[in-house]
């Protein structure tokens, strides 16, 4: 009686519902892609709230949050990712800022890893 929830791509919908014990124990939902709306705004400025960063970020500016969706195309984990790569790309490299600038030339795209990951790879 343990609550379950599981995240994950297309593929591991369709895993879901053509197994038959699974598609009996659980039930799937679509949680669809982010738009450019109040919703998004306020998640950007929540994680633009906690970073660790010296300098004020402007991450919540329309433009930036064109680019953050067009980078990602919506999907959380690539935008927390892709958060998670530019927060540390600006500490390394003394800008302690995300900006337009930051979006439009990060080098890498996001890591699909968990953030101890990718914060182990950065300081490695």
């Amino acid at each position: 009686r343990i609550p379950m929830f599981c995240a994950g791509t297309a593929e591991a919908k369709t895993a879901l519902t053509t197994d038959e014990q699974l598609a009996d124990r659980f039930e799937a939902f679509e949680i669809p892609a982010w738009q450019n709306d109040e919703s998004f705004l306020r998640l950007i400025a929540s994680f633009q709230a906690v970073f660790p960063l010296r300098r004020s970020s402007d991450l919540t500016s329309l433009v930036c949050r064109r680019l953050l969706l067009d980078r990602t195309d919506g999907v959380t984990v690539r935008i927390v990712r892709l958060l998670e790569t530019l927060a540390i790309d600006a500490i390394r490299t003394g800008k302690e800022k995300i900006d337009r600038d930051s979006l439009e030339n990060i080098r890498v795209p996001a890591p699909l890893l968990s953030m101890g990951h990718a914060v182990e790879k950065a300081l490695s």
